[in-house]
This record gives C-alpha cells, sequence and structure tokens, in this order.
C-alpha cells in the first residue's frame, strides 16, 4: 500500500483538526503526519483512515482515536533519546493510564519523536 497524495492530503486535514481540538506540540503533529493511519488498516476502510474517530481493526482490537493518540503523546513531553514504556509493560507500573494507543502505532510515533518504545 502507498502513501498517495490522497492519503497525505487527508493527513493534513486530520492535522488541522487535531489543531482546532487543541494538539498544540509541533513535534506531536510532525509524528502523527510522518506516521500514515491508513497502513494499520485494511485497504478496504481507507476512506475512514483519516476520520478522527477510533475504528475496529483485526482480532476485535481497535485503532485508537487520532486525538487520544495525539493528547496521550503530547502528555508524555518526551525528550529526544528518553525511553518510554510499552504499554504492557506500563501497566505493570500502574501507568496504564498514560498509554493506550497500540504498540506498533505508538512505537512508530515514538520513533519519530526519537524516544524509542521499551518493553
Amino acid at each position: 500500500m502507498q502513501d498517495s497524495f490522497i492519503h497525505k492530503g487527508k493527513r493534513k486535514q486530520l492535522l488541522a483538526k487535531l489543531r482546532q481540538k487543541g494538539i498544540s506540540d509541533e513535534q506531536v503533529l510532525e509524528a502523527m503526519d510522518q506516521v500514515p493511519r491508513h497502513l494499520f488498516m485494511d485497504s478496504g476502510f481507507l476512506d475512514h483512515a483519516y476520520s478522527d474517530k477510533a475504528f475496529p481493526i483485526a482480532a476485535d482490537q481497535t485503532i485508537s482515536q487520532p486525538f487520544t493518540v495525539a493528547k496521550q503523546t503530547e502528555l508524555l513531553r518526551c525528550a529526544a533519546g528518553q525511553k518510554i514504556l510499552e504499554p504492557e509493560v506500563a501497566i505493570k507500573v500502574r501507568f496504564w493510564w498514560l498509554l493506550g494507543s497500540s504498540s506498533i502505532q505508538l512505537n512508530a510515533r515514538m520513533n519519530c519523536l526519537r524516544s524509542p518504545l521499551c518493553s
């Protein structure tokens, strides 16, 4: 699956909505822009990839709402090189409320912020 101009345009529209909802950290917005959400979804549902809502994916899981992912990432206030606990580990140390998005998606965004996810 490719990251077409249509996907990039829809992603820019989503970023504008996230800004309207209060996401202001430009590094978080850049990370959201660099990780194409449609790559985490079945190709039959690409029209829904850039709507600001959670969406069901395989194995009774969901891909988190973009605003939720952006807000969680913004609240982390990551610095380059800072290590971030993976959700399964975070739950064990009672930080589960901070990390709730899909591990793959979060890992990709943390890599964009140069803050590796640790397991």
